[in-house]
């Protein structure tokens, strides 16, 4: 009896010992790219907003595009995109944890047309976010 109960002990500690384990992971950090969906051809200008986290550095996805970007707070970035504008990868931004990306929150503030007239509705525009590489 005593041989099966200690038998029992070890095998409960090895399970939490490895579910501890697995449960504490250290931060990964990296980039998050930002795409844009578009019903438009001509976009000239994009403003979004993404919120959720601290925010660092912020990269143009094309060498095309021209970012401008700022902290609005410690958990708000906005980040204006200048050039021929495509639907795809917009561009990309540091966070301390790639693996959060679901707390993270992006929109399309605001856009343009190269002609610079701001658009009248935002519909059918949306920006998604994902893990990245080579940004």
């Amino acid at each position: 009896m005593r041989t099966h109960r200690l038998q029992l002990l070890i095998a409960a500690a090895a399970v939490l010992a490895a579910a501890c384990r697995d449960a504490v992971q250290p931060p990964q950090p990296g980039r998050v790219v930002a795409s844009l969906t578009t019903p438009a051809r001509d976009d000239g200008a994009v403003l979004a907003v993404l919120t959720g986290t601290a925010f660092g550095e912020v990269l143009p996805a094309s060498t095309s595009y021209r970012v401008y970007w700022r902290l609005a707070s410690p958990t708000e970035i906005r980040v204006v995109v200048l050039g021929n504008i495509v639907a795809g990868p917009l561009f990309s931004v540091t966070v301390p944890d790639v693996r959060q990306i679901a707390a993270l929150h992006a929109s399309v503030a605001d856009v343009a047309g190269r002609a610079d007239t701001a658009r009248t509705s935002l519909s059918g525009y949306a920006l998604s976010l994902a893990g990245g590489q080579g940004y």
